[in-house]
C-alpha cells in the first residue's frame, strides 16, 4: 500500500474511533438532529439536578473563543443521557448526564484497544484524561472529565490546556 494510502487510511480510522468513542454506545441513526438556535431556553432541562443538556450549552462563540478555532453552530445528536454536539471541522463536544466512576473508569478503558493511549489529569474536576490521536500531520486531543454524574469530552485541534479551559466553562454552565 502506497505511503498516503495508509496515512490516509491511519487517519480514517483514528476519526471512526473517536467518533464511536465521543457519540456513545446504542446510538442510532434515527436520532434527531438540531442546531443550537433551536432555542436557548432548551439548553438546561433541570440543569442543576443533573438533567438533560443541549448544544445551547456550548455555542459556537465559546467554542471559537475558548478553542481558538473557527466553527459553525453545532448540529446536536441526542442519544438518551449523551448530547453529542458536533461543529464544522473536526470540533466534538459530548455530554452525559449519567456517568459514575464506574462507567468513568469503563470508557477510559476503551481507548486502548484503538491503539490510543490515555494520560490521567490530576486534580482537574472529580476525574479527567486525554488522549491524543496524530496522523497525516493532523493531532487531534480529546479531554474527558467527570465532575458528579456529569461527563464532558471535548474532541478537537486545539491543546490540551484550550480544551481543559472549555471543560472548566461548561461545567460552570452546569
Amino acid at each position: 500500500m502506497p505511503r498516503s494510502s495508509t496515512f490516509k487510511s491511519t487517519l480514517f480510522t483514528g476519526s471512526a474511533v473517536l467518533t464511536f468513542l465521543l457519540t456513545g454506545c446504542g446510538s442510532s441513526s434515527d436520532a434527531p438532529r438540531a442546531s443550537a438556535t433551536d432555542g436557548a431556553a432548551a439548553a438546561t432541562d433541570g440543569a442543576a439536578g443533573g438533567g438533560k443538556k443541549t448544544c445551547a450549552i456550548a455555542p459556537a462563540s465559546l467554542i471559537n473563543s475558548t478553542l481558538g478555532i473557527t466553527a459553525g453552530d453545532p448540529e446536536e445528536q441526542d442519544n438518551g443521557s449523551v448530547t453529542v454536539c458536533t461543529y464544522s471541522g473536526t470540533t466534538i463536544v459530548r455530554f452525559d448526564t449519567a456517568t459514575d466512576a464506574a462507567a468513568f473508569a469503563t470508557e477510559k478503558q476503551t481507548y486502548a484497544p484503538h491503539g490510543m493511549k490515555t494520560t490521567d489529569i490530576p486534580g482537574f474536576a472529580d476525574e479527567a484524561y486525554y488522549a491524543t490521536l496524530s496522523a497525516v500531520g493532523i493531532t487531534t486531543n480529546t479531554v474527558v472529565a467527570r465532575k458528579g454524574s456529569i461527563e464532558v469530552q471535548i474532541s478537537s485541534k486545539a491543546t490540551v490546556d484550550q480544551e481543559k479551559a472549555l471543560a472548566e466553562k461548561l461545567f460552570a454552565l452546569l
